[in-house]
C-alpha cells in the first residue's frame, strides 16, 4: 500500500475517533514530511526501524524541528 494512501485512511479513522483538528493536523503534519523524505510515491513497507530512526536525526540535524518536538513525534 502507497503511504499517502494509508495516510488518508489514517486522517479518516482520526477524525471518526473523535480527534481534535488541532491534533489531527499535528499526526498528519508529521507523517506527510515522513512522506516526502521517503518519497512521495514511498510504501508503508519502506517504513522500517532504521529509515523512522533516520528520519527523526533528519528533523533535528537540518533544523527543520527542534529535539523537544522530534521527541513528541516519537510517541
Amino acid at each position: 500500500m502507497k503511504l499517502s494512501t494509508a495516510i488518508a485512511r489514517f486522517a479518516t479513522q482520526l477524525r471518526a475517533d473523535g480527534k481534535s483538528e488541532r491534533t489531527r493536523q499535528a499526526y498528519l503534519r508529521d507523517l506527510r514530511k515522513l512522506r516526502c523524505w521517503l518519497g512521495r510515491d514511498a510504501s508503508v513497507s519502506a517504513i522500517t526501524p532504521d529509515a523512522l530512526a533516520r528520519f527523526l536525526v533528519s528533523q533535528t540535524a537540518n533544523g527543520q524541528k527542534a529535539p523537544l518536538s522530534v521527541n513528541r513525534t516519537k510517541t
